[in-house]
C-alpha cells in the first residue's frame, strides 16, 4: 500500500504494522495521524533527551498514558501490540462500547471532540496533524469529519470477514500468541 509518513520512526517501526492489519484505510490513516502527534521516536531524534513515553512502552498511541498527576504508565511486548490495542481502543468507541465516549456521541463523534478527549494538549494543532496525515495520503477529511466515517474510508475494498486484530484483545490469547512468537520451534 505505501503509507506516507515524513516521520522517520512512524515509517519504520508503525506503517508495516498498519499495513499488515486488516483495517480500512481510513482507520490506517487516523493512526498515522495520531502516532506521529504522540511523538514516538528515541532518544537523539530532534534533540531528545531520553525516549518518548511513547517509544519507550511500544504504545505509540499512548493508550492508558497520562500525563496527569496518576502519571499511569502501560507497555507493550511489541510495537504491534501497542498498536493493536489503539486499535481497539477505537473499535470499541465505534461500537458503542466505551462509556466516555457513548456520552459525547460516540461513533457519531467529530474527529475534533474525538481528539479533544484522546489528549491533554492543544486539539487545534492535533486535528491539523492528522488532517494532514490524510492529505498527504490523497484523502480529504476535516475536524468536523464524523469518527465513523473517517474509519470506514477504504472499507469497501476490505473483505466482509473479521478483521485478523479482532483475535489480539486480551488474556490467554494475547499470551498464547506472545509465547509462540518468542519460543518457535520449527516441526522436523
Amino acid at each position: 500500500m505505501g503509507l506516507i509518513t515524513n516521520h522517520p520512526y512512524v515509517k519504520s517501526d508503525i506503517v508495516p504494522v498498519l499495513e499488515s492489519l486488516d483495517i480500512p484505510l481510513g482507520f490506517m490513516l487516523l493512526g498515522l495521524g495520531q502516532f506521529e502527534k504522540e511523538g514516538y521516536w528515541p532518544k537523539g531524534y530532534n534533540g531528545a533527551k531520553i525516549d518518548t513515553k511513547a517509544y519507550r512502552t511500544k504504545n505509540p498511541g499512548n493508550v492508558g498514558n497520562n500525563d496527569e498527576k496518576t502519571n499511569n504508565t502501560k507497555y507493550y511486548p511489541t510495537v504491534r501490540d501497542g498498536v493493536i490495542a489503539w486499535v481497539n481502543y477505537v473499535q470499541r468507541i465505534l461500537d458503542g462500547k466505551s462509556a466516555v465516549y457513548n456520552t459525547l456521541g460516540g461513533a457519531n463523534i467529530t474527529l475534533e471532540k474525538y481528539l479533544g478527549k484522546y489528549q491533554t494538549g492543544n486539539v487545534t494543532s492535533y486535528v491539523s496533524q492528522v488532517v494532514s496525515a490524510f492529505k498527504r495520503n490523497g484523502q480529504t477529511i476535516s475536524g468536523k469529519t464524523l469518527l465513523k466515517s473517517i474509519c470506514s474510508i477504504g472499507a469497501e475494498k476490505k473483505k466482509p470477514e473479521q478483521s485478523q486484530w479482532k483475535s489480539f484483545n486480551t488474556g490467554i490469547d494475547w499470551l498464547d500468541n506472545f509465547l509462540n512468537n518468542i519460543f518457535y520451534i520449527p516441526q522436523l
